[in-house]
């Protein structure tokens, strides 16, 4: 028995497979999802999805919503990339930008601290999930 995902992100679907496990960054810590699981709807945090137990196929989540229905799991996420396809170096200079500009807001009040600390965290979790990537 398998479980059928679909992850939708603005653009449109990005990934429509069948998987024996899924396991995804719930905004309460992680949640495995398996054939037969109970229906469940949860917003989901920015983390690292898994489509298999061992994690060879994997994306990254910037947050939405799964619903979990009948062995059908549909994530609405704000964001996805799959693993595969993670620019690395474009993600590195991102980390890089995110790093300066948490230095500079030592001494510049006008530096959103907030969204400085967010873009290096995005940056991470990217870096993270690509060199996880399916081999």
């Amino acid at each position: 028995m398998a479980l059928a995902i679909k992850v939708v992100i603005p653009k449109g679907v990005l990934l429509e497979t069948e998987v024996d496990t899924v396991i995804l960054p719930g905004s309460e810590g992680d949640l495995q999802i398996l054939p037969g699981h109970l229906a469940l709807f949860s917003p989901l945090r920015q983390g690292e999805l898994w489509l298999d137990a061992q994690g060879r196929s994997k994306a990254v989540v910037f947050g939405g919503v799964v619903e979990v229905l009948q062995d059908k799991v549909t994530v609405l996420a704000d964001n996805a990339e799959l693993a595969d396809k993670i620019d690395v170096e474009r993600a590195r200079q991102a980390r890089e930008r995110a790093e300066r500009r948490l230095e500079r807001a030592r001494t510049d009040e006008k530096i959103d601290l907030a969204r400085a600390r967010a873009a290096l965290h995005r940056a991470l979790l990217r870096l993270s999930t690509a060199s996880r990537k399916a081999d």
